[in-house]
């Protein structure tokens, strides 16, 4: 009997041939059940809140992501976005980059409004709030950032935007009303689902993410995710038992 249950006839035991056999195969199998796990199977989902108790802020204000993770903004109140800018000009939408729209959430509304996307670098990447009225939420220092370097820290990105969101002319936005078509990667289709699914984009975007998604509920995006990568995961593991049995 071997590890799997299953009887092996006795003259095959005494048959070194295959048992040398069984043992490569089962070797190869076990490098190959690893290596066919998809990548995205590793990748983080990171949520950050966004104007969480009425406060005009992000949290974590900043993260450190990997390439392939997933930053899920979660709405909690009032009517906020994440439009992308860029370090000099922190309350300015960068040109083709990504914005979420804007998303009304009444105070403790369940579920909130969520809006992710997938990054596909590991450059520093900035953000900010272009909600003006009634207060200008950018230069009270409602931003975020991904990966900020340590020449260019996320204290020196905040301190950029409530110095130059207050000048006149200091907020250019690009966020209109709460939409599912928040602008997208070029390339990114669709106008719902995972946040491998993409959404629609009024502009071409730059390379800095791989897809924008708008959900009605927190948890949607997670969840198809992680049903997608499961199963992909079992989808190619069962190939490869097959193939395992089909040798044996």
């Amino acid at each position: 009997m071997v590890a799997d249950g299953s009887l092996v006839p006795l003259y095959k035991l005494h048959n070194p041939s295959f048992v040398s056999l069984r043992y490569i195969v089962e070797m190869r199998f076990s490098t190959l059940a690893v290596a066919l796990l998809p990548a995205a199977a590793l990748a983080a989902v990171q949520t950050v809140t966004v104007g969480d108790q009425n406060k005009l802020e992000f949290s974590p204000p900043s993260v450190n992501a990997a390439l392939g993770d997933t930053i899920q903004f979660q709405f909690k109140s009032k009517n906020h976005s994440v439009t992308q800018s860029t370090f000099d000009s922190p309350c300015v939408f960068k040109a083709a980059g990504v914005d979420s729209g804007f998303q009304a959430t009444p105070p403790g509304a369940t579920p909130s409004a969520s809006w992710s996307f997938m990054l596909n670098t590991t450059d520093a990447l900035w953000f900010f709030c272009a909600q003006t009225a009634p207060a200008n939420h950018c230069a009270n220092g409602m931003v975020f950032a991904i990966n900020p370097p340590p020449d260019k820290t996320f204290d020196m990105f905040k301190a950029n935007a409530m110095s130059q969101g207050s000048a006149p002319g200091g907020n250019t936005t690009a966020s209109g009303s709460s939409s599912s078509g928040a602008a997208a990667p070029t390339g990114a289709t669709g106008t719902g689902g995972s946040p491998t699914a993409g959404a629609t984009g009024a502009t071409s975007a730059s390379s800095s993410v791989t897809s924008a998604t708008t959900s009605g509920t927190a948890d949607a995006s997670k969840s198809n995710a992680a049903s997608v990568m499961n199963a992909n995961g079992v989808a190619l593991l069962s190939m490869a038992g097959l193939v395992l049995g089909l040798i044996l």
